[in-house]
């Protein structure tokens, strides 16, 4: 797309500033990088969208003394993401004295990540009537609230991954692409190690919940035909996390197929 092109786009408030300037290529993503920063603690988390997000923001602030009745709220079931709370622990750009804190990730099966994305954006109703259709403006439109995981798989291949929703774009994209630190990586099916590391460290929790169960494993059909377009479209989180991309035909159930992958190196 020619610069005018992007420029007369924006002006006409198709395009939301953001994507205007990754077009331009004034910056390299639509996607603010964010880390969760504790200096008490000395630890800092790169969030990834729908891999347990929520839960592992929540266990970090009850371990910096939050008391409870500020993590949640009984009609916003996202308070966590807008919570006061988590502002001042929120940074764009990496640090030097972060070099030595502990720096951590968790991803998700890829098959259960997009099903779960999916609905939270698309078949989420009661969500929807409450936000709207929050992907209505992105890029100028392209998506609709009636779009299939199918033909929304067959549209994101045609996207490049710095121009992608932030719970779509692949999770390897988060961790080697979008910040320069390697963190130590976790699966979301298994966060006993995490939980391990952190008290060797000495920053002391019990468990961590899920705090937004992923209804929509259990909603969409997870045909052949999907498990193939999920697989191809995420190929590099299946190997990179070794994962497998697998699904129970009688149960539709998620075989997560993990294993503890070695700490992450770039390639």
């Amino acid at each position: 797309m020619k610069n005018t092109a992007v420029i007369k786009l924006m002006l006409q408030g198709k395009l939301r500033f953001r994507e205007s300037r990754t077009l331009l290529g004034l910056r390299s993503s639509i996607h603010p990088r964010k880390y969760f920063v504790s200096d008490e603690l000395k630890t800092v988390y790169i969030p990834i969208s729908k891999s347990g997000n929520s839960s592992i923001k929540k266990m970090l602030l009850r371990a910096e003394g939050i008391p409870e009745s500020e993590l949640s709220h009984p009609t916003k079931p996202y308070f966590i993401h807008s919570n006061k709370n988590l502002k001042r622990f929120t940074q764009s750009r990496w640090r030097k004295k972060w070099d030595d804190y502990f720096t951590f990730t968790v991803v998700r099966n890829p098959v259960s990540r997009f099903i779960s994305s999916h609905y939270n954006k698309f078949l989420d109703q009661e969500k929807i009537d409450q936000r709207g259709f929050e992907l209505h403006r992105h890029l100028s439109g392209l998506f609709t609230p009636d779009l299939s995981a199918i033909d929304l798989l067959n549209t994101l291949m045609t996207i490049s991954d710095k121009m992608t929703n932030e719970h779509f774009v692949p999770q390897k994209f988060w961790i080697y692409k979008h910040h320069k630190c390697q963190p130590s990586i976790y699966n979301l099916e298994n966060l006993t190690p995490l939980i391990e590391d952190l008290h060797a460290r000495g920053v002391h929790i019990k468990a961590i919940e899920h705090s937004n169960h992923s209804k929509g494993i259990h909603l969409t059909p997870v045909s052949k035909e999907l498990l193939a377009l999920i697989a191809r479209r995420y190929k590099d989180d299946f190997v990179t996390f070794d994962y497998e991309a697998a699904v129970d035909p009688a149960s539709q159930e998620l075989d997560s197929g993990t294993s503890s992958p070695p700490p992450f190196k770039a390639p």
